[in-house]
């Protein structure tokens, strides 16, 4: 057995040493981890999470039906949301969730430029208005070709569907973790509180989203993004709720594959 370095073996023995959190193998709980455990300073705490979703998410025929690709998660718990600022006043456990698994055609690179040009608003079905600011960041191209690790964002965003029209304001926090021999980025977004829609009886009271984007051996990028949110709308139906969610996830994973073809490629 290898020995703990003196320093090490000194703090287990104090009761001040905390082994890094390991990564759970079941996949719900696994998406629940990346977003408790995005900001963790253990590089290898990320790194296990995102080779476990590389190898999980590998698996799922991203061919088929978005039926066959997404599944129902269990609500957010205040563990998962120890690390931000959220609407305290709401119970996390009213927040529906949903995960989808898609394939992008386009190098995980083309997403790290994408998502710092800060112009997405193309990628956004059903968004009347977007403006993305970098908050502290005076050149946030840095994190296309990962001379930062880290991108921040903060953005201003009018949704509207047939259930709701809100203006609300999203914290979202992008960063680079290396799987193996390829790189991945792992995305936390999230608001800080209540946002009321513009019809009675309306709101969007929390949202939270895990996004990760996986480089692959051929060049492309395997994407497993996870939401949980809870809305105050005319739709009561659970079912319903599931599935307009996931379809709104895959159709924004979709639109910023078609948005990048245009802008990087000539398509």
């Amino acid at each position: 057995m290898r020995r703990l370095v003196p320093a090490v073996a000194a703090l287990a023995m104090s009761g001040c040493f905390e082994a890094p959190p390991r990564a759970p193998d079941d996949l719900e709980a696994l998406l629940h981890f990346l977003f408790r455990e995005w900001d963790n300073e253990t590089p290898s705490v990320m790194q296990e999470g995102v080779a476990k979703l590389d190898a999980l998410a590998s698996a799922v025929d991203t061919s088929r039906a978005l039926h066959e690709r997404s599944f129902a998660l269990e609500p957010v718990t205040r563990e998962d949301l120890a690390g931000i600022a959220w609407p305290s006043q709401r119970d996390p456990a009213r927040t529906l969730g949903v995960a989808v698994a898609r394939r992008s055609r386009w190098p995980v690179d083309d997403h790290a430029r994408f998502q710092s040009e800060g112009d997405i608003l193309e990628a956004e079905p059903s968004t009347k208005s977007y403006s993305r600011r970098f908050p502290g960041m005076a050149d946030p191209s840095c994190f296309r070709d990962r001379r930062c690790a880290e991108l921040d964002t903060v953005n201003d965003i009018v949704r509207s569907n047939f259930a709701m029209t809100v203006h609300f304001v999203q914290q979202k926090r992008f960063r680079w973790v290396a799987d193996g021999t390829r790189w991945a980025i792992v995305a936390r977004a999230w608001t800080e509180r209540s946002y009321p829609g513009e019809d009675e009886g309306t709101a969007l009271h929390q949202s939270y989203t895990m996004d990760a984007l996986m480089g692959t051996a051929d060049g492309r990028t395997l994407r497993c993004q996870a939401g949980w949110s809870e809305s105050e709308t005319g739709v009561t139906d659970r079912d319903i709720l599931l599935d307009i969610l996931a379809a709104g996830t895959d159709s924004q994973l979709n639109a910023t594959d078609e948005v990048i073809g245009g802008r990087y490629h000539g398509e």
